[in-house]
C-alpha cells in the first residue's frame, strides 16, 4: 500500500522549526524501560516480572504500560500501530490567554490524507491540506482571498505533515506523558483497552522546548489517557495549571483517535483548482553558493506577507537561522533572490547579489504562508 510504503521509507520534509522526532524514553513514576525496544518485537520478562512489552501478571499491556503506569514508549508504540492503519484523528490544544484554540483534523487511508488546520493565532483561518498519494496541496483564506500551494515532495520522498509522528499526534503525546505522574492501568473492555489518570506533576518543563506547545511551566495537572491493548492512543484529556512570561494560564487539550481500519478519504472538492491555480515555484543555487533564486513560473501570486526562512538542517553544528516576509506579492514571471549578508536575510525582486554567508548543504530555506510551504527543501536539493 502507497501510503505504507511512504511511511515506512522514513524520508522526512524538513520543515523549519518543525522537524522533532521522539527521544529517549522519559517519564514519572510509570513503566521505563531501560532500552529502546521496537513496538513489534517480544521481549522477557525482567526482575520485577513485567516485561517491557508490558506484559505482567498475565496482563496483555502494551509496550510503554506497564502495573506501576505509562512510559512515554507508549507514544512510540502508538505512532508505530496506528501509521498502519487507517484513522481519523482531531486534537485541540487551548490557551486561556488565546481566543481560539490550535486544532487539526487528520483523515488519513491507505493511499491519501486530509489535514485540516486551524492554527489558533488571532483572526487566524484554517488551513486545509490534501495528499493525493503522489502529490500535496493546500488552500486557505485571507481576508477573503484564497490562496493555493503545491506541496513539493521530491526528492525527500514524503511530506512531513504524514510522517508517523506528526500524523498520530505522538510528540504532543509523549510531552503529556511525561508532565504527569500516571498510576496504574484500569482494565476495560476485558483487556481492550486500558485508563490511566494522573493528577499530580512528574515534569514541569514538559510541555515546552522541542513539543512546540510554548514556553509553559506547569503547577497542577488531571489528566486521563486510554489506550488500546496492541498500543493505539484512542483518547486523551488533559487540564494543566501553568505560567508562561510571568503569568498564569489554564491549559487544556483533548485527542481522540476514531474510525481506525474504517477510515476513507475523498479528495476535496478544492483540490482541482489548487492544481490549477497553485504557483510553481523553481529554485536555483548560484555558482558561489552565497545566493538563490526562486523563479515563479506560473499560477496565482505568492502574497505579500508570505515568509522566506534560512535556517540550518537539523544536525548540524551550527545553530543559526534568518527570516524575512515579502512587503509585496510575487508573481508570475517574476524571481526572488535571497542572500544572506551582515547577519540579515536580504531578499530582492530585481537583482541578485552574493551575501557574505555560504548556502551549503547544511542549510534548509522554506518559502511559506502562514506555515503552509511553496518550497521546503535542503539546499543541496536545489
Amino acid at each position: 500500500m502507497h501510503r505504507r510504503t511512504l511511511l515506512g521509507a522514513g524520508g522526512a520534509l524538513l520543515t523549519s522549526g518543525c522537524l522533532r522526532f521522539i527521544g529517549e524514553s522519559e517519564s514519572g513514576d510509570g513503566a521505563d524501560p531501560d532500552e529502546e525496544s521496537d513496538p513489534d518485537e517480544e521481549s522477557d520478562p525482567d526482575e520485577d516480572g513485567a516485561s517491557s512489552d508490558g506484559q505482567a501478571g498475565g496482563t496483555n499491556y502494551p509496550l510503554g504500560v506497564g502495573e506501576d503506569g505509562v512510559s512515554t514508549t507508549l507514544a512510540e508504540t502508538h505512532a508505530s500501530r496506528l501509521s498502519e492503519r487507517t484513522y481519523t484523528l482531531d486534537f485541540e490544544f487551548q490557551d486561556s490567554s488565546r481566543e481560539d484554540a490550535e486544532e487539526t483534523t487528520v483523515v488519513m487511508d491507505d493511499e491519501r490524507a486530509t489535514i485540516t488546520k486551524n492554527p489558533g493565532w488571532d483572526e487566524s483561518r484554517p488551513i486545509e491540506f490534501y495528499y493525493d498519494g503522489n502529490d500535496g496541496w493546500w488552500r486557505q483564506t485571507q481576508e477573503g482571498d484564497v490562496w493555493y500551494g503545491y506541496i513539493d515532495i521530491r526528492p525527500e520522498g514524503v511530506p512531513y505533515d504524514i510522517e508517523p509522528e506528526p500524523a498520530t499526534f505522538a510528540l504532543e503525546l509523549e510531552a503529556f506523558i511525561r508532565a504527569g505522574s500516571f498510576g496504574p492501568p484500569v482494565e476495560e473492555d476485558d483487556g481492550e483497552q486500558f485508563e490511566l489518570t494522573s493528577n499530580s506533576v512528574a515534569d514541569e518543563d514538559a510541555l515546552s522546548g522541542p513539543t512546540g506547545f510554548g514556553d509553559y511551566r506547569l503547577g497542577d495537572i488531571s489528566a486521563t489517557l486510554v489506550a488500546t491493548s496492541d498500543g493505539i492512543v484512542r483518547s486523551f484529556e488533559g487540564a494543566f495549571d501553568a505560567t508562561s512570561d510571568g503569568e498564569d494560564r489554564l491549559l487544556e487539550s483533548e485527542l481522540a483517535v476514531t474510525d481506525i481500519g474504517e477510515t476513507t478519504v475523498t479528495e476535496p472538492n478544492w483540490a482541482e483548482t489548487a492544481r490549477d491555480r497553485a504557483p510553481t515555484i523553481r529554485g536555483t543555487l548560484a555558482d558561489d553558493e552565497r545566493s538563490l533564486t526562486l523563479a515563479h513560473e506560473g499560477g496565482q501570486a505568492v502574497p505579500a506577507g508570505a515568509e522566506i526562512i534560512l535556517d540550518r538542517a537539523p544536525g548540524s553544528a551550527e545553530e543559526q537561522w534568518y527570516r524575512d516576509a515579502l512587503d509585496t506579492d510575487l508573481t508570475s514571471g517574476e524571481s526572488l533572490h535571497v542572500w544572506v549578508a551582515d547577519g540579515e536575510i536580504r531578499w530582492s525582486t530585481e537583482r541578485a547579489e552574493s551575501g557574505d554567508r555560504t548556502l551549503d548543504e547544511t542549510w534548509l530555506l522554506e518559502f511559506h504562508l502562514n506555515w503552509a510551504d511553496y518550497v521546503s527543501k535542503q539546499i543541496q536539493h536545489f
